[in-house]
């Protein structure tokens, strides 16, 4: 399964993509709405998780 993780905390992201890596997922990051939709428009994901409180876009605008 990939995953998108989606967050401007560079902690929470490693955190997140370490609890992916344990269940077997694959990980990609992006730091911001922005490299998120970058992503989305090149590869396929079966999942995301947001950060609903980011600088340039927040989770909400994003997931729109």
């Amino acid at each position: 399964m990939r995953i998108l993780v989606v967050d401007d905390s560079a902690f929470a992201r490693g955190r997140i993509v370490r609890l992916v890596a344990a269940a077997g997922g694959e990980a990609v990051q992006a730091a911001s709405g922005r490299h998120a939709l970058q992503l989305a428009a090149e590869t396929r994901f079966d999942a995301a998780t947001v950060d609903l409180l980011m600088l340039d876009m927040d989770g909400l605008e994003l997931t729109k």
